[in-house]
């Protein structure tokens, strides 16, 4: 729906669309990826697992989540 939508409405190109809409995709699936590990990784570690939930997943998957849009947009958009 979103490529549609940035198609349509927002009056961008096919490869507009295609970077957001990977890049989306991706983020999700690491963003979930990093959900899962990282309070086992700590528990396995010693840690108290619900300090992985707060600031630092957040700070985590914001950097990658990053990373990921600005490749995307170098593969796609050849920038």
């Amino acid at each position: 729906m979103n490529f549609v939508r940035i198609i349509l409405l927002d009056h961008n190109g096919i490869l507009v669309a295609l970077t957001v809409c990977v890049s989306m995709l991706l983020i999700v699936i690491i963003a979930k990826c990093f959900g899962g590990l990282l309070p086992m990784a700590a528990k396995k570690v010693g840690i108290d697992p619900a300090l992985m939930s707060g600031p630092m997943m957040a700070s985590l998957t914001d950097m990658v989540s990053l990373g990921t849009y600005f490749v995307m947009a170098k593969y796609f958009l050849n920038l």
